[in-house]
């Protein structure tokens, strides 16, 4: 996530801030407000713990009084009692409190503790992707070279060989421009092509 973050702030900033001084500290802090959410949400979520359940010692007739296993069923994974709304995550390993499920990219289970955070980093990483995707086509769209494209010579406007022909002559264009890109191009498509990605998933 780093590393994404980084390599954008390398690619476009030189660009926005080429466009105007002003429009390069507003994207700066967008950035920076953008970065600091997604990263202290996704650690929220990913460090703290789920929601442990509250350990009841198993087979204690001091501790366990009467009526208190009440509505607890038979947990057969780690033979203890387990609450009503609990969950046996196998990944983890442990009982978690108001399961949803468990989420690898955080490594962590969704439970009662840490829910309100994956929330916040859902909902964080959606604007960040979007903001990447738009700044990121921008960008590139600034710096891309011109194209050198030859329109097709044909007397029928509509004819299906001049629609094949000039979408041909228009992606040779487009891409041998590309190939004219600085580094600094490559790494913005790569980002406007993983932003969009991950927007879909």
């Amino acid at each position: 996530m780093l590393l994404v973050i980084c390599g954008g702030v390398w690619a476009a900033f030189p660009i926005i801030f080429l466009v105007s001084y002003t429009s390069g500290i507003v994207h700066s802090v967008i950035t920076t407000i953008l970065a600091l959410t997604t990263i202290s949400t996704f650690g929220l979520s990913a460090f703290q713990c789920a929601g442990a359940h509250p350990m009841i010692l198993w087979g204690s007739y001091t501790v366990v009084g009467k009526g208190e296993l009440e509505n607890y069923t038979f947990c057969h994974y780690c033979s203890k009692p387990k609450s009503p709304r609990a969950h046996h995550c196998r990944s983890c390993g442990m009982r978690i409190l108001d399961m949803d499920h468990h989420y690898p990219f955080i490594g962590n289970c969704v439970g009662a503790a840490n829910h309100r955070h994956f929330i916040a980093f859902l909902i964080s990483a959606i604007f960040s992707t979007i903001y990447v995707t738009v700044m990121s086509a921008y960008t590139s769209f600034l710096i891309w070279p011109p194209l050198r494209y030859k329109p097709p010579e044909h007397s029928t406007i509509f004819s299906t060989g001049l629609v094949m022909l000039a979408s041909r002559e228009g992606l040779v264009a487009l891409l041998s421009s590309a190939m004219e890109l600085p580094v600094r191009g490559l790494v913005l498509i790569y980002l406007f092509i993983a932003s969009i990605s991950v927007e879909i998933s």
